[in-house]
């Protein structure tokens, strides 16, 4: 079974290179895009500072190219139904911060499954 998804915060501020691999993710999805992110963080990164750095990039695009943006939440395969019930309790100016969160949540999700199929297959061989 899967480690426990809803608890991605604690996993990436407790699991160093869950974090990095998270960025490493980003930024893949984000250069598919066509968009070059800099993760600013500190040498360990931790959930907060990773949802703070796509913000910014995320208010841009929420901005300027409201197209690219749906773009990469297609890309990124965010649920519909999670982005619409986050939206709608979203207030206005949260907006980049609420999809700055789903976004991390779910390239961790990607990182932790990757890991957890590497994992069995070496372990069921």
């Amino acid at each position: 079974m899967y480690p426990q998804l809803q608890q991605i915060p604690e996993q990436l501020n407790a699991q160093q290179q869950l974090a990095r691999l998270t960025i490493e993710q980003i930024k893949k999805d984000f250069l598919t895009n066509g968009l070059e992110v800099q993760l600013q963080t500190s040498e360990a990164p931790n959930y907060d500072e990773i949802c703070t750095a796509l913000t910014d990039v995320l208010n841009w695009l929420f901005e300027n190219d409201s197209h690219k943006l749906m773009q990469l939440l297609y890309r990124i395969d965010l649920p519909e139904s999670k982005l619409n019930e986050a939206l709608g309790n979203a207030m206005e100016q949260a907006v980049s911060e609420t999809l700055a969160a789903l976004i991390v949540k779910r390239e961790a999700q990607k990182v932790i499954i990757r890991q957890f199929y590497s994992q069995g297959t070496k372990n069921d061989a």
